[in-house]
C-alpha cells in the first residue's frame, strides 16, 4: 500500500492501484510463482499498472486544483510545511521521474532492477534521477523552505 500511495499520492487511487494488482497476481500466479524474484514480479506489476492508468487518465480525466486542508491550531511545524511541500513537487514531477525517484529512495532499489521494472536503459534511469532532483532542487519554494537559494542565471562574459 505504501508504494502504491507513494506512486499515486492519492490514497483512493493506491488503494485501487493494489486491488488491481493483487487481482492480476491473483490470476496469474503460476507466473509469478516461477519468477526469480516474486517480489520484483509483482512489484513491476504495480509500477505498470500505475503507468498504464496514468496514460488513461490523461486522455479521459481532467484533474481539479487539490483543495487544501487547514491544520488544527498548535498543530503546524516547519517538518509538515516542508513535507506537504515536497509532496506537491514530487506530484508536479513527470510520471517516470517521479517512478524512479519512489523507486530508487522509498524501495532503496539500484539503476539495474529501475531499469528493469520501467524497461529501459540504466542510462535513462540516471538521466531521469537527475533531472527529478534539478527540478527539485532549483525550485524557488523548496528552496527558500530549506533556507537555500535557487542558482542564479549565469551571465555570459562579452569579450
Amino acid at each position: 500500500m505504501r508504494l502504491a500511495y507513494l506512486l499515486c499520492g492519492d490514497r483512493h487511487r493506491a488503494e485501487d492501484l493494489v486491488q488491481e494488482t493483487l487481482l492480476s497476481a491473483y490470476r496469474q500466479w503460476g507466473r509469478v510463482e516461477r519468477a526469480d524474484d516474486p517480489d520484483a514480479y509483482v512489484r513491476r506489476m504495480f509500477v505498470n499498472a500505475h503507468l498504464s492508468w496514468r496514460r488513461r487518465l490523461s486522455s479521459t480525466e481532467r484533474p481539479v486544483s487539490p483543495v487544501r486542508e487547514r491544520a488544527a491550531p498548535g498543530d503546524l511545524s516547519a517538518d509538515v510545511v516542508t513535507r506537504d511541500l515536497l509532496w506537491r513537487l514530487l506530484a508536479e514531477l513527470p510520471i517516470r521521474q517521479r517512478t524512479v525517484l519512489v523507486l530508487r529512495h522509498y524501495e532503496h532499489l539500484d539503476d539495474q532492477q529501475i531499469a528493469t521494472v520501467l524497461h529501459c536503459a540504466q542510462g535513462t534511469v540516471r538521466s531521469l534521477a537527475s533531472r527529478a532532483a534539478a527540478s527539485l532542487r532549483t525550485h524557488p519554494e523548496l528552496g527558500a523552505e530549506l533556507g537555500v537559494e535557487p542558482p542564479k542565471e549565469r551571465i555570459a562574459d562579452e569579450r
